[in-house]
């Protein structure tokens, strides 16, 4: 973590630095990703506003939900446990008073992590309408140029979840770790919304996604500090 996150990390590929860069810096506007895509909306006025209700909706939950979680836990960002690591009794562990990570940390708890929880909640809501193998390109105004390209709406947030570790914002979580969230699935079936056609497989436990589906299991940190 402590080499990975760093501002100038050796460990890290560029991929992941553009990958970190692209999810998680903002600019000075909206910080936003844009999709591009043939078609994202149905012929049906009444189907897009539900659409979009359910979208806007299930996010306001997610988020809720998310920075409830991060003061019930009180997950400390890396930039602190680095440079205090003389201090929380693991003696595996040393303080680097200097280190930097590649991005500005937020002023909020680490765990549950904003890209991790939306990332899943956007992508469960899209994926009932128009199924999981929807070809697409995302860009990015802090990357001017640069597109990243998915094959499923589930590729696209499973390559935004655990994007914070890669930029030094937050601690990697062991599979199985995972949050307070569900309320996209809860909020679809409540609106009895059916599965999409060509979702595929279950969610494997491998994805970065896995650790916050219901019944993941108990949040247990990932890694030494100095490693």
């Amino acid at each position: 973590m402590k080499s990975l996150g760093a501002v100038g990390s050796l460990t890290r590929t560029a991929d992941q630095t553009q990958i970190a860069r692209f999810w998680g810096l903002r600019s000075r506007t909206t910080g936003t990703r844009s999709p591009r895509r043939r078609r994202w909306h149905t012929d049906d006025p009444e189907q897009n506003a539900r659409l979009f209700a359910l979208l806007d909706l299930s996010l306001a939950d997610s988020v809720i939900a998310f920075y409830d979680a991060k003061y019930t836990y009180h997950f400390w960002r890396p930039i602190t446990a680095i440079r205090a690591a003389d201090n929380d009794g693991n003696p595996a562990t040393a303080a680097d008073p200097n280190w930097t990570p590649l991005a500005t940390t937020a002023l909020d708890p680490s765990y549950p992590g904003a890209h991790a929880v939306v990332s899943a909640a956007g992508a469960d809501v899209l994926s009932r309408f128009f199924g999981n193998d929807e070809d697409f390109a995302v860009t990015s105004e802090v990357l001017p140029g640069v597109e990243r390209t998915f094959t499923s709406f589930s590729d696209a947030a499973d390559e935004a979840s655990p994007q914070p570790h890669l930029r030094g914002a937050a601690l990697p979580l062991r599979p199985g770790s995972r949050p307070a969230a569900g309320h996209a699935d809860r909020r679809l079936r409540h609106e009895q919304l059916p599965p999409p056609t060509g979702a595929g497989p279950p969610l494997s436990p491998a994805s970065p996604r896995a650790r916050f589906l219901p019944g993941a299991g108990p949040l247990t940190p990932q890694g030494a500090l100095s490693k």
